[in-house]
């Protein structure tokens, strides 16, 4: 071989030369041999079993047969040192054409008769020849999935069934339907797939072939796999069968093959062939069939979308997508039938060199079989779709790692996103929202009015959100067209009017390829940033300069949460007489008369006037028993821009906290009333000695009492109030968007409502907090009527001792026996009646008052809140509750507060196996 491998001669003359020198023949004996050898190495053994081991059985079994024992242990020994060689890379390959030229000669098989005539690969590309069998398998036998020997025509088959349930998804597994891009390729493959399908139906076609018993038996076995049977089709015979497949590729019933291409249920497909075919080719043509079926897939979906009145733009623009992909569909048929057409009307001039045969037309349609075969899966996973879902849809299709279906996919998805890229820009820039079909992700309210445009009328749609725009893009998009519809409608600024030389001068920098290619392409991503910053900041600039946000939430800190201290006590002090009243006998009017009075009387007068204007007085709701302290409020107007941050639901806390406050301000003010009567009590002392007792026990319990309203206050103004105000100062600053300003001000207010015990967590506690303030109550009017009574027996004593000064200093007696009786009857009713009934009063209210802070002091033991666990321990700084109460003792160890827990964990696993038995 070594004589014959120089680098002048071409790869078929090395063949030649290996053929003559194997069959030990002269080169013109050798054109039978020569042209099966060619033959093998031309044509795909995807079918054959070219596995080295698998071969290398059935030489050895060859040899044995013959009884070549030597010559099978020296194959073996040449087979080892082979695989240890690296000069050849498709061994099996290789071992199996020897295989076929070891019995080439041999038996009654004359290959010379079956093989095909290959007088035109003398003058092919031997290089392109020899060394294109990757290529041809990838490009061709993928499509055709497998196959056989030339001889498998001549295999006789009986009984053939005619109805095939045809499932074309079954096929399209058998078939493959992936493709390997190998665009470099394409002509070469093409070509040479051309002759081998032209020379093998030429060759075929000639009466000198005869039907072989022998080689019909040896390939039985692999003749109903195969597909390329179908090649050796007579050709007068083909050109039917090929006009129904032309048919079949539009959707169309033939005369050879009768089909229904359901899309709706695959498995109620069937095909019948009106004529008896053979095996591979009927499998072939159900290849065909599927691209027919595939077809009509995509044509039914545009049509079906077609006749909806209102698809929608992102429908319409994938069905015109689809539209233009099966143009190219379209003219490959239309070439076809062209052809067809041709070749009928001019019999003479076309043989099978030339003419359309089933291998042609398997190699014309790959690229479109595995185009519409992509396109088809998109179609039904866009079913029933609109809008941003089915860009949803198909950025996932372009999650491929095949460049021609991402190519494909991108181009589908340029044309998707046309009309969402024009509502987006249009959004984002002039806040017009032109979405007729509910397509785009932003939705409109339009029952919504002006005064709640932020909160209502503008709001994201989920479901029509890309999957490639996150959801802080989102956002961000909502929020930019949203603050300029706000500007224009609530704050009546026209900063963002719509300009279009500025708008097309920025869509300049973007491309629709730009919102699904965001890894690759960052100007969507700066410009949406930009705009956002930018009409954000025109918002809060807005809102600080021109309305005074700041201006309003220090009125609501000052008024509402009682920051304004000498404001809140000059008003207590004129509303005490008119609060002191039945509820029912309140008048609005009398009560702003009082509001304007403080506010001119205190430093409130130098506040903003547009706050002073906004503030006003309220009444609650009114029930049996209530006093003026129980339904009175302050009021605050707000509409305009502000509205949008301070809304009724904001409102609605700030009464609920004014209503708290107020009542724990009014418990100090009743407490340091009762202190600052002290004085005066001191002097009935003198004169009564027996009220000391009295005052003892009320300076005890006053004392208690003062005590645990000061913690109480302490903690509300600066552990709630102050700590919140200034994180709420510090957010607003470093707001970005009004977004960020309405969520730090409704967090900061739901903070305020959890620490101030409002939330419904903290139900109970705020229940006993109220105890006890009507217990303190109780005591002001306990103490208070007792000193009206000492007053009154004051005031009779001294006037008796005046009576009797009065008539001494006229030397006159003083008052007769029945006057002093008169005298002393209120002091004989202290001594023996009031003093002994309020002594036992007190002791009542002390020991009420001892147990339900108690009980307020455990249950703030308990709480999570290190804040409510350290309220408690300054409200018993001294341990005096604690050393009555053994739990209180307990409550704030490690070991307690495990119990507690592992108690609770206990109750949910039992209240979750109830739940499962019930």
């Amino acid at each position: 071989m070594s004589s014959h491998s120089s680098n002048s001669l071409s790869s078929a003359e090395l063949v030649q030369n290996l053929v003559t020198l194997i069959s030990k023949k002269k080169a013109e004996a050798v054109k039978s041999e020569y042209r099966s050898a060619l033959q093998v190495l031309n044509c795909s053994f995807s079918n054959y079993d070219c596995d080295e081991f698998t071969v290398c059985e059935k030489i050895k079994k060859k040899f044995m047969q013959e009884n070549r024992v030597k010559d099978a242990f020296t194959f073996v020994e040449l087979q080892r040192k082979l695989q240890t060689s690296e000069v050849l890379k498709n061994r099996g390959s290789v071992l199996h054409f020897l295989y076929c030229l070891f019995g080439s000669d041999r038996g009654n098989t004359n290959l010379g008769q079956t093989g095909v005539t290959f007088s035109k690969l003398e003058s092919l590309d031997a290089e392109l020849a020899l060394n294109s069998h990757d290529v041809i398998n990838k490009q061709i036998n993928k499509s055709l999935s497998s196959t056989v020997d030339l001889g498998d025509f001549f295999i006789k088959t009986q009984n053939r069934d005619t109805l095939l349930d045809a499932n074309f998804s079954k096929y399209s597994n058998k078939s493959g339907g992936c493709k390997d891009n190998l665009e470099s390729f394409q002509t070469r493959v093409t070509r040479v797939a051309s002759i081998f399908s032209a020379n093998s139906e030429k060759h075929l076609s000639q009466p000198n072939l005869k039907y072989d018993p022998s080689s019909a038996k040896a390939l039985v076995t692999r003749s109903d796999e195969s597909n390329l049977g179908s090649l050796c089709y007579n050709l007068p015979s083909i050109r039917p069968l090929l006009r129904d497949i032309l048919y079949a590729f539009q959707g169309i019933k033939g005369n050879v093959i009768q089909w229904t291409p359901d899309t709706s249920k695959v498995t109620t497909n069937f095909v019948k062939f009106n004529v008896d075919l053979p095996n591979p080719v009927k499998r072939l043509t159900l290849r065909f069939l599927e691209l027919g079926w595939m077809y009509q897939k995509i044509n039914e979906y545009c049509e079906s979308q077609s006749k909806i009145q209102s698809p929608g733009l992102l429908v319409q623009s994938f069905v015109a997508a689809l539209k233009s992909k099966l143009v190219d569909y379209y003219k490959l048929i239309a070439e076809l039938e062209a052809l067809l057409v041709q070749e009928t009307t001019l019999e003479h001039l076309y043989t099978a060199s030339n003419s359309l045969t089933l291998h042609r037309l398997s190699v014309w349609i790959f690229e479109p079989h595995t185009e519409l075969k992509i396109l088809a899966s998109v179609v039904d996973a866009c079913n029933h779709k609109k809008g941003g879902a089915i860009a949803s849809v198909l950025y996932s299709h372009l999650q491929h790692g095949d460049s021609f279906v991402r190519t494909l996919i991108q181009n589908l998805l340029r044309d998707v996103t046309r009309p969402l890229f024009k509502m987006l820009s249009n959004w984002i820039y002039c806040g017009e929202l032109d979405d007729a079909y509910g397509e785009f992700f932003v939705a409109s309210n339009t029952t919504s009015d002006d005064v709640n445009l932020w909160q209502e009328k503008y709001s994201l749609n989920k479901a029509m959100i890309p999957s490639f725009i996150s959801m802080e893009q989102a956002r961000k998009i909502l929020c930019t067209g949203k603050a300029i519809n706000f500007l224009r409608q609530v704050c009546q600024d026209n900063t963002f009017a719509r300009d279009e030389d500025r708008r097309i001068k920025a869509l300049e920098l973007l491309s629709t390829e730009s919102l699904f290619s965001q890894e690759k392409d960052a100007n969507f991503e700066n410009i949406l940033e930009k705009n956002y910053l930018k009409t954000s900041k025109s918002v809060l600039q807005v809102l600080h300069n021109n309305y005074n946000l700041m201006d309003h939430l220090m009125a609501m800190r000052n008024y509402f949460l009682l920051g304004q201290g000498d404001f809140i006590r000059h008003l207590m002090d004129l509303l005490e007489a008119d609060l002191s009243k039945p509820g029912k006998n309140l008048y609005i009017h009398n009560l702003t008369g009082i509001l304007e009075s403080a506010i001119r009387a205190t430093n409130a007068q130098f506040h903003n006037p547009e706050v002073l204007q906004r503030l006003d007085v309220r009444l609650l709701e009114v029930c049996l028993e209530d006093t003026g302290w129980d339904v009175f409020s302050l009021d605050y107007h707000v509409d305009g821009p502000i509205g949008t941050i301070i809304t009724n639901h904001c409102m609605h806390a700030y009464y609920r906290l004014f209503h708290t406050l107020w009542k724990a301000k009014r418990m100090e003010y009743i407490l340091s009333k009762i202190s600052h009567s002290r004085s005066s009590y001191l002097k009935f002392q003198a004169q009564i000695p027996e009220v000391t007792p009295v005052l003892y026990q009320c300076h005890i319990i006053l004392a208690q009492m003062i005590h645990f309203v000061q913690q109480i206050q302490y903690y509300m103004a600066f552990e709630v109030m102050e700590c919140c105000w200034a994180d709420l100062l510090l957010k607003i600053a470093s707001a970005k968007d009004l977004d960020q300003v309405i969520a730090a001000h409704e967090n900061f207010l739901d903070t305020l409502l959890t620490r101030s015990l409002l939330d419904p967590e903290s139900f109970s506690l705020y229940k006993q907090l109220d105890g006890i303030y009507s217990l303190i109550v109780n005591f002001d009017k306990t103490q208070d009527a007792f000193w009206k009574e000492v007053r009154i027996a004051v005031e009779k004593l001294n006037e008796m001792k005046e009576l009797i000064e009065t008539k001494t200093s006229k030397n006159c007696w003083g008052i007769t026996e029945s006057q002093k009786i008169e005298y002393m009857k209120p002091i004989e009713s202290l001594r023996n009646a009031i003093i002994p009934k309020t002594k036992a009063e007190l002791r009542i209210a002390s020991t009420q008052y001892g147990d339900v802070v108690q009980k307020f002091l455990i249950t703030l033991n308990d709480q999570d809140d290190p804040n409510l666990r350290f309220l408690s321990f300054r409200l018993d700084f001294n341990e005096h509750f604690k050393n009555k109460n053994s739990r209180l003792q307990t409550s704030l160890t490690y070991q307690n507060r495990q119990n507690l827990l592992n108690e609770m964990d206990l109750k949910e696993i039992i209240s979750k196996f109830t739940f499962m038995f019930i």
